[in-house]
């Protein structure tokens, strides 16, 4: 449990430390924001809301959680603002607080700093080469960071890595270059903001990877680590590199400008990758293979539980989703297996604890059939769904789905 004291604390941390790096951006990130307390099922804020929603307690402002309100560690659109969002508890490293509170104020800024909010697929990464390929660009930045009399080598063979990965994967340069300019920008302005020196760097760099390399899959976490590195790095090469920033745009091609930053000639010839011994090749792709065997017996099971057997499915057209992007899984040709998410559309709200499938058009999620009816609402194994009396549950008789229709 929060007492005001904490919260009020939490605001004061990111509001000093925001006010010194005004610099960064050219603006104060600091912003409105919401800490989100799911034990008490309220929320915390450091102003007011424009609905007079929040309600004064102290020197903070409180309420009850909304049932409009989509939960996430993101920016949000709420009651007539633009919010940073965090779920409570955060981290209790100072250092690493600050990085994820300024990662979310950035979000806020973003678009009046001219960046889009992307939010592609980026499918390939759960791939076996897709991984091996960003795994090993991984770890020559990795020994980048501390082995400085080669470092210029390192960085040959990380942007080798990644121009092969891109080459395999005809669309990937684009769907990689998005997501690292919405969050890998975003996480690259926490690092910088939460003034680590170089000890700190070094083991947060190290901490943050180890931790990725146990996500489930890499498909929306990876950019959280290669442009933090790679700015980094860059930052650490000489004044003359200290905005780099702010020299990019939405249209800015990151390996290309990364390679002609660091001037970096002609990168490796992917003949000449293996012989590259010192990134643990042969153990990476030893651990790939094996999970490549696990991964297609459950896209295997998957498509037995949302497609081969009945259903049900729920229409998504005006859809607001959170869910954790360290452990989805893409299903190839039919759609991305959530293994939890809560959800809201035109019809109600949906709340996800064991798993739900939606099809690559991203126009309907499924979801095992209901073992509870009631007038306006179902629950199914791990699933808890509400829908409004424009809508009703019926079975599509020929496929034995039981689907969400407006009446």
């Amino acid at each position: 449990m929060y007492d005001d004291k904490q919260i009020l604390n939490y605001f004061k941390e990111i509001e000093e430390v925001t006010s010194q790096y005004t610099n960064l951006w050219s603006i104060n990130l600091y912003a409105p924001m919401i800490l989100v307390d799911f034990e008490q099922m309220r929320i915390f804020a450091n102003e007011v809301d424009e609905r007079d929603i929040l309600k004064a307690q102290g020197a903070i402002y409180s309420a009850t959680l909304p049932s409009d309100l989509m939960i996430a560690n993101t920016a949000v659109e709420w009651s007539g603002k633009r919010w940073a969002m965090i779920i409570l508890p955060l981290p209790k490293n100072k250092k690493d607080r600050i990085n994820l509170l300024a990662h979310e104020l950035f979000h806020v800024a973003q678009p009046q700093l001219g960046f889009k909010l992307f939010s592609p697929d980026n499918k390939h990464l759960d791939d076996k080469d897709g991984r091996i390929y960003l795994r090993l660009e991984l770890e020559a930045l990795l020994t980048a960071l501390t082995d400085l009399t080669n470092r210029k080598e390192h960085l040959r063979a990380a942007l080798s890595f990644r121009q092969y990965r891109q080459y395999l994967y005809s669309t990937s340069k684009q769907t990689e270059n998005q997501l690292e300019l919405n969050e890998g920008i975003a996480e690259y302005t926490g690092f910088i903001i939460a003034d680590r020196n170089l000890k700190e760097t070094i083991l947060h760099f190290k901490k943050s990877f180890d931790a990725f390399i146990e996500n489930p899959t890499f498909v929306r976490s990876f950019a959280y680590q290669t442009i933090p590195l790679y700015g980094y790095l860059l930052k650490d090469a000489g004044e003359k590199y200290e905005g780099w920033h702010k020299k990019i745009s939405v249209d800015t091609n990151l390996t290309e400008f990364f390679r002609q930053s660091f001037e970096i000639g002609n990168l490796i010839e992917e003949s000449e990758l293996w012989k590259l011994k010192k990134y643990k090749a042969e153990q990476i792709i030893k651990e790939e293979n094996i999970r490549e065997v696990t991964k297609r017996k459950k896209i295997s099971d998957y498509i037995h539980k949302y497609i081969d057997s009945p259903r049900l499915e729920l229409p998504l057209k005006n859809t607001n989703i959170s869910f954790d992007p360290r452990n989805i899984m893409p299903i190839p040709d039919i759609g991305t297996y959530y293994p939890n998410l809560t959800l809201s559309d035109n019809w109600g709200d949906l709340t996800v604890t064991q798993g739900a499938l939606i099809d690559m058009t991203r126009s309907k999620i499924y979801l095992t059939l209901p073992n509870k009816i009631f007038n306006y609402s179902a629950e199914g194994r791990g699933w808890k769904l509400n829908f409004s009396n424009e809508y009703s549950l019926k079975y599509d008789k020929p496929f034995l789905n039981l689907c969400l229709n407006k009446d």
